[in-house]
């Protein structure tokens, strides 16, 4: 929102706040008679107004959270429509230096690539955009991530890893300002992730979680604390895999940074770091050039208790 000074140039700020309000309030009203005329009949008042009510903001502190989500807004043609969650990538090239669990995983196997493909596609749908009990938006979210041995020809190119994640979660809208940061939401949500798989190598947990999402005009930050409410399979994996992850991203032009840190506040816990770069290709938004590096434990659920360290190049796909 305009930042007024309270100094002697008080009155005339004023009158140009209040025009410019008026021309906010009148992009505004705008909205909602376009958006009342053209929605389909099962888009409610809280869906128009939370869209239009995203205009109602200054252009100069735009950011990239809000970005996305004036762009996840227009696809509300009704409240089943699949929009991106997590991030959307494919990396037809990374290397491993600790694939070496070949016997566990692979009994014909005697050798898995440090060359690998890695991909992950993230969903999610709407399941109520309001309800009478609370001013928030139910979501379920499906997320894959996979390691593929594509080129490793001895062993049939296996998928070496697949991580399955389901979730359900609440959106709370926030508007909290922090200097120049501001909360923009608060989430709450049920996380399951597990590898499909049975016996030895079977890895799955549950978990409760709360995140927090904060933006600046060029940044973007999320923080994410969770409670893990089973621990069948891997006893152990609060210790590797921690107890909150902090995200950070930093828009520069045509490109972004991103860097992951998650650590576990046990005694001895472990923890892991990633890093990324993107960059558009060709003017568009949702294709870009993508770089990512790991180092730490619990990259994917077979790996959650080995020291993995990888790079891999590709592309991102999506708005994110």
């Amino acid at each position: 929102m305009k930042k007024l000074s309270a100094t002697l140039i008080f009155a005339a700020l004023l009158v140009s706040s209040d025009a410019q309000s008026q021309h906010d309030n009148e992009a505004v009203n705008a909205c909602l008679q376009q958006q009342l005329a053209s929605a389909p009949d099962s888009t409610t008042m809280q869906e128009v107004r939370s869209l239009c009510s995203l205009l109602d903001q200054d252009d100069t502190g735009a950011t990239v959270v809000s970005e996305r989500k004036k762009r996840q807004m227009s696809l509300f043609g009704d409240e089943f429509s699949i929009l991106l969650h997590r991030d959307n990538y494919l990396l037809p090239l990374t290397h491993n230096t600790k694939n070496q669990a070949a016997a566990l995983e692979f009994s014909e196997a005697t050798e898995l690539d440090d060359v690998e493909m890695k991909f992950q596609l993230s969903i999610k749908t709407t399941l109520l955009s309001h309800t009478p009990l609370f001013d928030g938006q139910v979501f379920a979210a499906y997320t894959n991530q996979s390691h593929w041995q594509a080129y490793n020809e001895e062993v049939s190119r296996p998928f070496r890893e697949t991580n399955h994640q389901p979730e359900l979660f609440v959106d709370f809208p926030a508007r909290f300002a922090l200097g120049n940061w501001q909360l923009n939401t608060f989430r709450f949500g049920l996380n399951h992730q597990s590898n499909g798989r049975a016996g030895e190598i079977s890895r799955s947990w549950n978990r409760l979680y709360s995140e927090f999402e904060f933006a600046s005009e060029q940044n973007e930050m999320s923080l994410r604390l969770w409670k893990q409410v089973s621990d069948e399979d891997n006893p152990d994996i609060s210790r590797f895999m921690g107890n909150f992850q902090l995200n950070g991203w930093h828009k520069l032009g045509k490109h972004q940074l991103h860097w992951m840190a998650r650590k576990s506040l046990q005694g001895g816990g472990k923890g892991a770091l990633e890093l990324g770069w993107s960059r558009r290709i060709g003017g568009r938004e949702d294709l870009r050039l993508y770089l990512q590096i790991f180092d730490g434990y619990g990259e994917s659920l077979i790996d959650y208790d080995r020291h993995v360290r990888r790079v891999g190049l590709g592309f991102k796909i999506g708005a994110n």
